[in-house]
């Protein structure tokens, strides 16, 4: 099985350390480059082949979606985006199937969803977890 190769956008150094250390543990998984916001992950995108982006909206200049806009998916075939988010909700999830990420898991959940994410999303599949977490509903 080849690598699959593996860039973390954040703007938090600790954040991007940990999730890296994280993913290093796993055989497979290559983290080819690091950004910290939209600007370096485009440029780095068009340097480096990445099949998966971690992107974690909060940090970045202008939104996580920003930086799936501007990728020419013509030229990066197999790059596919996996948002990070603190937000919930259907309509968050609408926007972010909008912009083409094929993933979506939220901070909370991020260590112990990353490696199914990453497989499913490398492996030309959605994974968006589930966008109502830590909602009760139940009535009195």
């Amino acid at each position: 099985m080849e690598d699959i190769r593996i860039a973390i956008v954040n703007g938090s150094d600790d954040y991007r350390r940990a999730i890296r250390f994280l993913l290093e543990q796993i055989p497979d998984f290559k983290i080819v480059g690091e950004a910290k916001d939209d600007e370096e992950f485009v440029n780095l995108a068009k340097r480096i082949p990445i099949d998966v982006a971690l992107i974690d909206n909060q940090w970045l200049v202008i939104n996580g979606f920003t930086g799936t806009y501007e990728i020419d998916k013509t030229k990066h075939p197999h790059l596919k985006v996996i948002l990070v988010s603190m937000y919930n909700g259907m309509g968050y999830l609408m926007a972010i199937i909008e912009t083409g990420a094929m993933g979506y898991i939220r901070n909370q959940k991020a260590f112990k969803s990353l490696e199914k994410a990453i497989r499913a999303v490398a492996s030309n599949k959605y994974y968006y977890g589930n966008p109502y977490v830590d909602y009760n509903y139940a009535s009195n």
